[in-house]
Order: C-alpha cells, then sequence, then structure tokens
C-alpha cells in the first residue's frame, strides 16, 4: 500500500481518496433511494466481486462456481473484458484471443469450452443478449460486477484477499479500495481468499472480527492450489514437476502481469527454485518487444537448465504469439491454480449456491410462464 511505502506520495493522493470516496458514496446512495435505474433479473444471477483493485481471486472462484454448477445447471458466464481492444457484446469462440475479449475470460472458454462465455461492459444489454442467444440458461456469474449496480443481483459473493484486509486499506487513489467498506453490507456471501493452510482459530475470528458480518451474510475462507507446470504451447512433451526442476537446479525467470505476484513468487522459492521476477502491471498486453526483453533476460542466466514461469492468466496473453522464436517458445511455462475451502466450509458453501440457483431457478420458470400465458 503507498502510505506504507511512498509516505508522500500518499499525501498528495489523500485529497483526492476523499474526493472519490464523496463520489462514490453519492452514486450508491442514488442507487439505493432509486434514483439511478438498477434492473433485476428473474434468472439467477451470481456476482462475484470485490471491494479491492484486483488481487483477490476472482477468476479462480468463478472456475469453482462453474465446476459446482455446470452438471446440473445450463450457465453462462458474462465478464467485462477488462483491457481488451474491442468494444460492445461478444461471444467466445474456439480460436477468440485475449485482446478480442480480455484474458480472463479466454481463461474461462479454455477450460471450460462447453458453456457460454460472453463480454460485454453493460451488463444489463450483456444478460439480455445471453438470454437470446441461449433462452434455456438456468443461471448467470457475473464477473466483478459487484460496484455494476446497474444489474441487481441476488446472490452477491464478496471476496477479500487474506493478506490485504479492507480496514487496512483507503480508496483510491491513494489506496486499493474502490469504494467504502460499507459497501460489504450488500453482499450474501464473504470469502477470505489466498488463506493459509494452516490458518489458527484465532486468526480466523480476528478476521471475522474485522469483517463484522450481518445476520444476513456467510463468511468463508479458501486458498489458492497450485497446480503442475504446463506449457503455454503444448507440444506432446512430458511436463516437469516442481520437484524435478529443483532436483536439476532450473533457475526460473518469474514472468508475471498480475495484480499480486508475491504469493506465486514465494511458493515457487518455497519449492526450492531459484527465482527472478520480471513483472508488469496488471492486465498488461505483451508485445513483441517485451518478447524480446524475455528472450535477453533469459539468456543472461549462466545456467544451463533455465525457463520461464507465467501465471495462467498471463499465459493466455501470450497464446497470440504463436509464432516465436522456438527456444523461448519451448521454455515458456504457466502454473494452474484452484481454489479449496478450508476445513469442511466447501460443503457448505456449495450447499448455499446450489439452494439459490435451484429455487431462483424454479422463480424463473414460474415467471417465464407466466409472461407466455399473458402474450
Amino acid at each position: 500500500m503507498l502510505k506504507r511505502s511512498h509516505p508522500v506520495i500518499f499525501s498528495l493522493l489523500l485529497p483526492f481518496s476523499l474526493l472519490y470516496g464523496l463520489a462514490v458514496y453519492l452514486r450508491n446512495l442514488l442507487f439505493d433511494w432509486g434514483w439511478l435505474p438498477s434492473r433485476q433479473f428473474t434468472i439467477p444471477l451470481i456476482c462475484i466481486g470485490n471491494l479491492t483493485v484486483g488481487g483477490t481471486g476472482k477468476t479462480p472462484h468463478a472456475e469453482y462456481l462453474i465446476r459446482l454448477l455446470k452438471e446440473e445447471f445450463k450457465l453462462a458466464y458474462l465478464s467485462r473484458g477488462y483491457n481488451r481492444k474491442t468494444k460492445g457484446f461478444r461471444i467466445a469462440e474456439s480460436e477468440t484471443s485475449a485482446d478480442e475479449i480480455g484474458d480472463e475470460p479466454l481463461q474461462i472458454k479454455t477450460k471450460f469450452s462447453d458453456i457460454l462465455v460472453a463480454v460485454c461492459e453493460r451488463r444489463v444489454k450483456g444478460i439480455q443478449e445471453i438470454l437470446k442467444i441461449q433462452p434455456e440458461t438456468d443461471v448467470i456469474l457475473l464477473d466483478d460486477a459487484f460496484q455494476h449496480r446497474y444489474v441487481r443481483a441476488d446472490m452477491n459473493i464478496l471476496l477479500m484477499d487474506y493478506n490485504h484486509p479492507w480496514d487496512k486499506e483507503f480508496l483510491l487513489p491513494a489506496g486499493n479500495l474502490r469504494e467504502q467498506v460499507s459497501g460489504k453490507d450488500r453482499a450474501n456471501i464473504f470469502v477470505v481468499s489466498k488463506s493459509p493452510e494452516n490458518l489458527k482459530p484465532i486468526e480466523k475470528r480476528l478476521i471475522m472480527k474485522s469483517i463484522v458480518p450481518r445476520p444476513y451474510q456467510t463468511c468463508f475462507f479458501s486458498l489458492i492450489k497450485y497446480g503442475k507446470p504446463e506449457r503455454v504451447f503444448p507440444n506432446g512433451d512430458s511436463l516437469p514437476t516442481l520437484e524435478t526442476l529443483k532436483e536439476k537446479r532450473f533457475k526460473v525467470l518469474l514472468v508475471t502481469g498480475i495484480a499480486n505476484p508475491e504469493l506465486f513468487r514465494e511458493y515457487l522459492e518455497k519449492n526450492g527454485l531459484d527465482v527472478v521476477p520480471m513483472t508488469y502491471r496488471d492486465h498488461y498486453s505483451f508485445n513483441d518487444d517485451d518478447l524480446v526483453d524475455i528472450y535477453r533476460k533469459l539468456e543472461s542466466f549462466d545456467y544451463q537448465n533455465k525457463l520461464v514461469i507465467t501465471t495462467e492468466k498471463d499465459a493466455m496473453r501470450f497464446k497470440k504469439f504463436a509464432n516465436i522464436a522456438g527456444e523461448l517458445k519451448n521454455a515458456l511455462y504457466y502454473i494452474p491454480v484452484e481454489v479449496e475451502f478450508l476445513n469442511s466450509e466447501a460443503k457448505n458453501f456449495n450447499h448455499q449456491i446450489v439452494n439459490y440457483v435451484r429455487s431462483s431457478k424454479r422463480n424463473h420458470l414460474f415467471y417465464s410462464k407466466q409472461n407466455q400465458v399473458s402474450t
């Protein structure tokens, strides 16, 4: 956070945070009073969001929900498509690029090719278009839409990074908060993401005390689970494990364009790898010059065994460089991630989500039939 590392800059930005906070507060009041329109749909909508700017793990949590729901329900995923180079409503196809729909929707489509993935900065229009294309849709997952109040979701899941609690943050631009912490009252479920696996009960209670859930809100704790290294450009070769990389004394160039890469770097170092970070801003769109810089950095390592590791999200943005030089292409890996809930919390979380979709689906079907009768 800027206050700790750049106190002078923080002091200069604080007045702008106060003005930003006033504007956000007034905007939320206008929605609360009904002076700004908030559209409600009969179809179940699950919004996954956060109060801070990036880095809480929305995408792996969205993937968890997709795995949970897709066998029983016909679902769709709708995102704004942050940092894409297109506008308006677009459907993800098998050959769609990150430039067209954004890295996170592309990651979802790559993993779940059988579900409808769409992007639209206007979520109301996006939902309407999805229902035209796929009228049998049972539930829509709204990515990063907690502050997009033109749509009213009946199930809001709010994520908080365990390492960056809300009560330690400030509003933009001095801090990372998108809105006042009081905005959490609109949520139904809190998920404290990136929690340590050995979280102690007293630490859990302290986090719960800082969140102060309302009687209608439930709170869960999740952690990140890293998979085996995968090639960004598969060639059929066998894949190494982190243990193999450690035994063969690989030097790793860690290339990241995400909000909080520290946890990923610490994970690799804890597994005994010699890591050199090469950090870009969140959602950075890599170009040819960046590839040259990455290759030169990799070549500068005085090691026989060396490779590039990146995140799963960054891998989506590298895929457009299918014609890069073979040496760099073969050295480029990513590590997939999933989320797990601590202890036995997954059962209660799953039950709450599935019950919401089932009951809301019944209401949706009832209203759809009523509309058919009336027309």
